[in-house]
């Protein structure tokens, strides 16, 4: 099984690749999106995990994560390196979140499947993708 992760400049961008995963038949596999509140309220400091953003019908926050931004930031990390991603690599999505990068975590893909939804990502503006078999 592999892990797909990517960052989006927009909700929109990672919102329409979802749709296009799913789509295309990729409907078991999770998909997380970590989202810094601050986008959606400025005014608010905690992080947003809105969890298989596919699976709705509206987008709509279903566990918000309310700790202190830095607490926060040190999960992005954390839940990264659940998923056996290299230190550097945890960090260097966690710093990119803290800059307001919106995070796309896509798992249970099997091996062969797994740079086609890459691809589909990267067309609706994914960047930075990192895949783990």
């Amino acid at each position: 099984m592999a892990v797909l992760i990517c960052r989006f400049s927009s909700i929109d961008e990672a919102e329409k690749s979802v749709d296009i995963i799913r789509g295309y038949g990729y409907e078991e596999e999770p998909i997380d999106i970590l989202i810094p509140e601050w986008i959606i309220e400025p005014d608010e400091t905690w992080g947003v995990l809105v969890p298989d953003l596919g699976r709705r019908q509206d987008i709509q926050v279903i566990d918000a994560v309310k700790n202190l931004v830095s607490e926060n930031i040190e999960q992005v990390s954390d839940m990264l390196l659940g998923f056996n991603v290299p230190k550097s690599i945890a960090y260097s999505y966690e710093e990119k979140f803290k800059k307001g990068s919106i995070l796309f975590i896509m798992n249970g893909l099997q091996n062969n499947d797994v740079s086609i939804v890459a691809d589909m990502v990267m067309e609706q503006g994914g960047e930075d993708c990192y895949i783990k078999f």
